[in-house]
Formats: C-alpha cells, sequence, structure tokens
C-alpha cells in the first residue's frame, strides 16, 4: 500500500509552533527531507532549525519566493505559522507582488492566499493541507475539560459560531467572545489574544470564547490554534468557556492546556461542525 505522506516536503513557514511542530510530525511519519522557505524578521530561527535546509526570503518579495521553490524542486509543500498582522499595511513588497495584488478584485487575507497558492501551483508546487501532520491535535466532538458546558454557555457559544459563519465572507478574525447574549468583541488585526483583552473591557469577567474556522475554510491555510498562552489569558481576563469546532482547531500540548484550563474553572468544548 502506498504510504500516505509524501517523502519530502517544502515548508512555507511562518510564526509560532506550528512549523516546529510539524516538521516534529512529520520526521515521526517517515518524511525523509524537509526543506523550509522562512520570512525574514517574521520567522523564528528556533522554529526551523530542525529542516535539513533553510531558505530565508524577505516577506514581501514574491519573486524570490518564486525563484526558491523552482530551485528546490521538491513537488508538496504546505504553509505553517502565521504573519503578525502588523507586517499588512507596511510590507515591502516587490513589483511581482505589487502586480499580484492590483489583479485581485477583492483584497484580503484569503483572496492573496489564494492567488498566492495559483502563482506557486504555476511554479510546480501542490499545496497540501497546513494540518495534513498534526491531525492528532485536532480534538473530537465533546467536553475536554472536567467541567461541563453550562446552559447559558452553550447559548453564547451558538451565538458566537453564527456570528462567524455569517461573516466569513468579509474574512474577519477566527474569534468571537460572547456574554450573556451580547457579542462583546470580534477579532480583527489585532489577534486573539488584544480580543479577549478588549472584550475584558466591556464585559468583564464570565465571558464565552468561541474559534473556529470561517465557513468553507481552505485546508490549504492554517486553521485556528489554541494553546497554554490562549488560556493564561483567558484565566487573567476571567473568561469562563472556550468553545471550538471539532476536527476544525489545533490544541497545541493539549493534555496541559486542559489542566490549566480545569486549574483555573475555564470549560474547553468542542462542537461538532455546522452540517
Amino acid at each position: 500500500m502506498q504510504h500516505p505522506y509524501p517523502s519530502q516536503i517544502v515548508l512555507i513557514a511562518g510564526r509560532g509552533d506550528y512549523p516546529a511542530l510539524t516538521i516534529h510530525a512529520a520526521r515521526e511519519r517517515g518524511v525523509e527531507r524537509i526543506e523550509v522557505i522562512a520570512f525574514k524578521g517574521e520567522t523564528r530561527r528556533k522554529d526551523v532549525d530542525q529542516a535539513d535546509q533553510i531558505h530565508w526570503v524577505p516577506l514581501g518579495g514574491l519573486s524570490a519566493l518564486k525563484e526558491v521553490v523552482r530551485q528546490i524542486g521538491i513537488p508538496d509543500g504546505l504553509f505553517v505559522g502565521q504573519v503578525a498582522p502588523r507586517h499588512i499595511f507596511n510590507l515591502h513588497l516587490d513589483a511581482a507582488a505589487k502586480a499580484l495584488l492590483q489583479r485581485l478584485p477583492i483584497v484580503n487575507t484569503h483572496s492573496i492566499l489564494h492567488a498566492l497558492i495559483d502563482e506557486l501551483t504555476a511554479c510546480g508546487m501542490r499545496m497540501l493541507p497546513a494540518h495534513l501532520f498534526l491531525q492528532e491535535h485536532m480534538p473530537n466532538a465533546g467536553g475536554l475539560t472536567q467541567v461541563p458546558i453550562s446552559k447559558q454557555q452553550w447559548a453564547d457559544a451558538q451565538i458566537g459560531m453564527d456570528y462567524i459563519r455569517a461573516q466569513s465572507r468579509f474574512d474577519v478574525g477566527q474569534t468571537v467572545v460572547v456574554k450573556a447574549g451580547y457579542i462583546l468583541a470580534v477579532e480583527a488585526v489585532e489577534g486573539t489574544d488584544r480580543t479577549l483583552l478588549r472584550a475584558a473591557k466591556y464585559g468583564g469577567r464570565g465571558a464565552v470564547v468561541v474559534k473556529m474556522p470561517k465557513e468553507g475554510h481552505d485546508e490549504r491555510f492554517d486553521i485556528p490554534v489554541i494553546g497554554l498562552k490562549t488560556i493564561k489569558v483567558m484565566r487573567r481576563i476571567g473568561a469562563q468557556c472556550l468553545v471550538v469546532q471539532a476536527k476544525g482547531c489545533l490544541i497545541f500540548d493539549s493534555p496541559r492546556v486542559c489542566e490549566l484550563a480545569d486549574a483555573a474553572g475555564i470549560v474547553i468544548h468542542a462542537m461538532e461542525p455546522p452540517a
């Protein structure tokens, strides 16, 4: 039977733990060669230093990125990790990147990544699901912590999930904070942590945090990620419940995440995805 994983891959790596975890998981699954394309000033070397080779390119340098893809010659690639939101409006784009943006009728994260995939496909690269090697970090439906979700938390979570699905076409963030039926904050370019802090400023303690991919999410892009930092920020602001979509979110270091949540009285629940 053919092995389900490629023997060689290219990781186009941003920030965070995602790249390092992907490299480790890919090695465990028999991937023989891993090359990384890293972005200067964005990717942390410590997160990719276990790769066989690292190629550094400027963020916004589409021509350099395409040239490296051609030089590497490995047909399978993955996007792993994020680019800090603060870079969206101060990128130094090369001529190829500027031309790509000018061709787009709508410019947002979704449209840019789709156009980028088209460019890399033309260079001979096939982009695989971003979580290909990390599926064991994606929770099944049900409660993940000791205390079950309450009726009010469930109702607030439904509001958050409905909102994210309804607003998917606007490419807004993947986090919504709800309390007693009111939406306190919706993630924009500031990222999840600052969204939570903003919600606490208006709603105080006891909020429900909903984090899920938008409707029709392309699996070649990163899906929402939960880690210890998320729970620490929730503990700090007194949020009481975190709801994610089953098989639609990555929880890194799940045992420690759940242990910390239980100690703080935080409920973590994975809801079934919509039909």
